[in-house]
């Protein structure tokens, strides 16, 4: 109909405006919700000096802010909407630095750490406690930002939600590639660690993984995955896990039907109710998380509207479950 017609016109025309604009907030501006119970923080990092194959996870960040004025803010499956009770405050971007990888690490920490200085994790009667999550650009934006949460949990553990091990020493010269961000948890920061949905590794990586390290490497391969008692296994594994952890995504850890718009797809990946079933097991010890390597693509924009519903579904279930264990 013709009221409909104008009508998806001014949302196109909005969306174009909101794009154009850079809107620092997600989904909808709730700053002044009262007597909020948590806040989650956000932290864009449009990095992605080491991508390889297909560029463009620099425009992630955005992609995710733009489509999230879209979402539905009631979680039909918990039956309540956590943007009326939690405040969720949007950071600037982090500027990329080029002179080294190096050097961007460190700038990311340095945020990290500011940003983590301005949230203060308490938890009481009536407030949940707060949450950093990391929009990302390329992977390994995840080390900085865990080292700096490390400095406040020493036993901070790691899941990831990956494709690829992300084990290597080094990768093309470096060794804060994208390629090798878990390698740098595992042994520099001495994280415990949890790889799941891995389809594409390296004999170095998978030699790495099974040397029997004091800091466990879990391994749960997505071949592996597709027999139910694995599967319960991994969920089991995951609920007895002790907090804090820590969950990074890499979008191709999920199927390319679910996530088209990554550099690096792999078939045969997780699908959507699969990862929140992880995001489920995990419920309650989070403190803080990332979503990463979305590379926006033009007749692809389900995949931004499916990386911003599932930051709202992490948000979702993990204050949910803090919410009732208070």
């Amino acid at each position: 109909t013709r009221k409909y017609a104008v009508r998806r016109r001014m949302r196109i025309k909005m969306q174009r405006a909101l794009t154009r604009s850079a809107p620092r907030i997600f989904g909808f501006n709730n700053l002044d919700i009262e007597n909020p119970i948590g806040e989650f923080r956000i932290l864009t990092i449009p990095y992605d000096l080491t991508t390889t194959f297909h560029c463009g996870t620099r425009f992630g960040p955005q992609a995710i802010l733009s489509a999230s004025i879209e979402l539905e803010y009631f979680d039909h499956i918990l039956e309540w909407t956590p943007m009326d009770h939690v405040r969720v405050v949007v950071e600037e971007d982090i500027e990329t630095i080029a002179s080294s990888p190096a050097d961007m690490m460190q700038s990311i920490k340095t945020h990290a750490q500011h940003s983590l200085g301005q949230m203060c994790f308490e938890r009481n009667e009536s407030y949940c406690g707060d949450f950093l999550f990391t929009l990302g650009g390329e992977h390994s934006i995840s080390f900085p930002v865990v080292a700096a949460l490390k400095e406040k949990y020493p036993n901070l553990q790691v899941v990831q939600i990956d494709a690829h091990a992300d084990l290597r020493a080094d990768y093309q010269g470096t060794p804060n590639s994208h390629a090798c961000v878990l390698r740098r948890i595992h042994e520099d920061l001495g994280c415990a660690t949890t790889h799941i949905g891995t389809r594409n590794i390296s004999p170095e990586e998978l030699e790495y993984a099974r040397a029997g390290h004091p800091n466990p490497i879990h391994y749960f391969p997505a071949h592996k995955l597709q027999r139910r008692e694995q599967w319960d296994a991994l969920l089991a594994h995951l609920r007895g896990l002790e907090g804090p952890v820590y969950l990074t995504i890499d979008v191709d850890g999920f199927d390319p039907h679910v996530f088209p718009a990554t550099g690096t797809p792999e078939p045969g990946g997780l699908t959507w109710y699969q990862g929140c079933d992880v995001v489920k097991a995990l419920a309650g010890k989070l403190v803080g998380a990332d979503l990463v390597e979305l590379a926006p693509t033009g007749g692809m924009h389900h995949a931004d509207f499916t990386a911003a519903k599932l930051v709202q579904a992490i948000m979702s279930m993990e204050y949910y479950a803090r919410k009732n264990k208070q």
